[in-house]
């Protein structure tokens, strides 16, 4: 699952600010990622591949209408 943050995003309990802009990817072993891991994400997040925007649709109910699908060129089968 991929996702990239549209602002700054607290993580591990607001100890960490993940800058705008970050690519979380779950697969990744990078410090944002691991962070983030087990985390929804944030309901303006731009979903990268299939999995993020499923998962966001399920999350965020109410903001459906909001939720983008991942680029066409970002797509990934993670």
């Amino acid at each position: 699952m991929r996702y990239r943050i549209s602002r700054a995003w607290p993580l591990d309990h607001g100890r960490l600010l993940a800058p705008t802009g970050t690519v979380i990817d779950s697969n990744s072993d990078d410090d944002w990622s691991q962070c983030a891991r087990g985390l929804a994400p944030p309901w303006d997040a731009q979903a990268l591949d299939d999995e993020a925007y499923q998962l966001m649709l399920r999350t965020y109910p109410a903001h459906r209408h909001l939720v983008r699908p991942p680029p066409p060129g970002e797509q990934t089968n993670n």
